[in-house]
């Protein structure tokens, strides 16, 4: 083979590996106020009781249209004098969360039920809840021992597995207050928001 024929070959063989490869999930940081946005929205998309993957996502559509109208009034509260900025990286955090439901699939690694409910029980009160909505404060300690008082484990030991390690990545505590001139807090998870990397797959 020639050098130039060498070269072709291996171009094709990255390109190739590089084709197949997953993208990893990078890391997904949020501010405290866009947290019940991020785990309803993640209800949506990560439930697999909606379906296959992409109809999913197609179906959590008009979720994401609401929550995009329902968050610009609440945002201007809570990240004051930094809403385009805060703007754009919510509309990125929601497009993360898309694409790594899209790994999970691919990955099979399904998020078990009671970690969809603990999302639904953690997000619905806060983005409901008149504190939250008028940039007073966010309470999630005592809504995080009601929600996690609620779910049970009940599927197979490798789906047990997978909520509890999820459990100890996504379960929420503390309070958050509005602070004039403060500095807003955020949360950072590493390699994504489910740290799939962790995580058994169905298969295992």
């Amino acid at each position: 083979m020639t050098f130039i024929g060498r070269k072709a070959a291996l171009l094709l063989t990255a390109f190739g590996a590089l084709w197949t490869t997953p993208a990893q999930a990078r890391d997904f940081e949020v501010s405290h106020a866009m947290v019940p946005y991020v785990y309803r929205y993640a209800a949506c998309v990560f439930n697999a009781g909606l379906g296959e993957t992409e109809a999913r996502i197609a179906q959590c559509q008009r979720l994401r249209t609401q929550i995009m109208a329902h968050s610009q009034p609440v945002f201007a509260l809570w990240h004051r004098g930094e809403q385009p900025r805060r703007a754009r990286q919510f509309t990125r955090i929601l497009d993360q969360l898309e694409s790594e439901a899209r790994i999970a699939d691919q990955e099979r690694k399904t998020v078990p039920e009671p970690i969809i409910s603990y999302f639904k029980c953690m997000s619905g009160p806060t983005i409901n809840s008149e504190d939250f909505v008028s940039g007073v404060v966010i309470c999630f300690t005592e809504l995080n021992r009601v929600c996690n008082g609620a779910i049970g484990l009940t599927g197979t030991e490798v789906e047990n597995c997978r909520a509890e390690r999820l459990m100890q990545r996504l379960r929420l505590s503390g309070n958050e207050h509005y602070s004039a001139g403060g500095v807003p807090r955020g949360i950072t998870y590493r390699r994504g928001f489910l740290g799939l990397h962790r995580l058994p797959s169905d298969d295992e």
